[in-house]
């Protein structure tokens, strides 16, 4: 019985999100998906994927623009979530904002693939799917798979199900355990400590931990509204990481502006 099937007591609705924004505004959205993963004793699997695409011209060719209503619709349509899921959560939360997700967890795919499946060239959704061999509903990879925010979220789903299965999720998850009940729980049981975790609180652990960002930086002197699309987790990478000091600088600069000044 894996980890899921011994500790989840519930079923559990995991909503993947992904979406196309223009590349200076994460609120010009000109596709969204969800896709909707469902974690039981059965272990996971994906049940439903909706996707829908926005005009892009200024409404001379017809069509409908993306709106919040749109938006609040991808994160709770049909059955409300428990959990939040996308490649690079940072970077989606521009989009699905905390004022519509009203604060439900996120869990970041590439976070937690960085850990688990250490050495990859890549932490792409292509890459890192093709290496596991999951090329989802559609078939095999019999070649390089369409772009789009549909295409996104059946690759995320199929990478969700592959980590809350992989039996080194634990295994990372639990030397994080183990420092912070050392820490502030004053040492305890730590083996029923441990034995009492699941893949999925695993999952949302690493999520919440500060890593390397999945996207560079955009170059000091491009124009600012670059920096619009990263996420302040990844600003403040950029800003204490960098090796380049003008990065640095721009990111630090960005920072202030949407804090601001604090």
């Amino acid at each position: 019985m894996n980890a899921i099937a011994k500790s989840t007591k519930r079923r559990l609705i995991f909503r993947v999100l992904t979406c196309v924004t223009a590349p200076v505004n994460p609120r010009e959205i000109h596709e969204l998906a969800a896709a909707d993963v469902i974690v039981d004793r059965k272990g996971p699997r994906l049940e439903a994927l909706r996707a829908e695409t926005f005009r892009l011209d200024d409404g001379a060719h017809g069509g409908t623009t993306c709106t919040p209503m749109h938006v609040t619709t991808a994160v709770w349509g049909g059955r409300s979530p428990d959990v939040l899921v996308a490649h690079d959560a940072v970077t989606a939360s521009l989009t699905f904002t905390t004022a519509l997700t009203c604060g439900l967890p996120w869990i970041s795919l590439h976070k937690i693939a960085r850990r688990v499946w250490p050495g990859q060239e890549s932490y792409e959704p292509y890459p890192l799917a093709r290496w596991r061999a999951w090329a989802g509903p559609h078939g095999p990879f019999s070649s390089r798979l369409p772009s789009g925010a549909e295409r996104d979220a059946e690759l995320a789903a199929g990478l969700l199900t592959e980590l809350l299965q992989d039996p080194g999720l634990l295994d990372v998850a639990e030397g994080v355990w183990l420092e912070h009940a050392a820490r502030v729980e004053g040492g305890g049981d730590l083996a029923t400590l441990i034995r009492t975790r699941n893949a999925v609180e695993a999952a949302l652990l690493l999520s919440a931990i500060p890593a390397k960002p999945l996207k560079e930086p955009p170059y000091p002197f491009d124009d600012r509204r670059e920096w619009v699309s990263i996420g302040l987790e990844d600003l403040r990478h950029h800003a204490r990481y960098s090796d380049d000091s003008l990065t640095a600088e721009a990111a630090m600069a960005e920072l202030r502006s949407r804090l601001g000044g604090r």
